[in-house]
């Protein structure tokens, strides 16, 4: 069962029934930071709503510099319909990555984004790998092609450890 406090937020019965001073504010702090990160608006207070807006917002403008060709064309306000910030829950890790990696494949569609999107997603893949826990850094060497339905093709090729420059090699028509 939950009660309420003051402020007509849920209140869960572990945190009520916590019996030291710092079990009860790290119960707190937990169902604090889950109100503000779960996806679904549910029943949440206008304050809960707006604080959720906020983090998504930083969430876009923490995965804009990792796109530096999309970056210079869409606004924080785009990447963050793009990535679907609201309805993708915050990873534990490298949330950046994952949210620069969504914008950018859902930016492919958009065709006067298409070849910005293209190939900053190749980099992303070249420097982070995919997994079911999310992206981590690649340190092993990799390459990668990437087309479009144009012809424009983008080649990435990374050499050994995390911080190995990446080279990009492009071909097909230029706009």
């Amino acid at each position: 069962m939950t009660g309420t406090r003051q402020s007509g937020l849920p209140v869960p019965r572990r945190l009520r029934d916590a019996e030291l001073p710092s079990e009860n504010l790290a119960l707190a702090q937990a169902a604090l930071a889950d109100l503000l990160t779960r996806p679904d608006p549910g029943a949440a207070a206008p304050a809960v709503l707006r604080a959720r807006g906020i983090l998504e917002r930083k969430r876009a403008d923490d995965a804009l510099p990792l796109l530096p060709e999309l970056a210079a064309r869409i606004a924080p306000h785009d990447a963050l319909v793009l990535g679907r910030m609201t309805e993708v829950p915050r990873l534990a890790a490298m949330t950046a990555v994952a949210d620069a990696m969504r914008i950018a494949d859902a930016a492919r569609a958009v065709p006067e984004l298409a070849r910005a999107a293209m190939r900053d997603g190749a980099l992303l893949r070249a420097r982070f790998a995919t997994g079911p826990a999310g992206p981590r850094p690649r340190s092993m060497p990799y390459v990668g092609r990437d087309e479009l339905n144009d012809g424009h093709a983008v080649w990435v090729l990374k050499g050994f450890g995390r911080g190995a420059p990446v080279r990009v090699i492009e071909r097909g028509a230029r706009r």
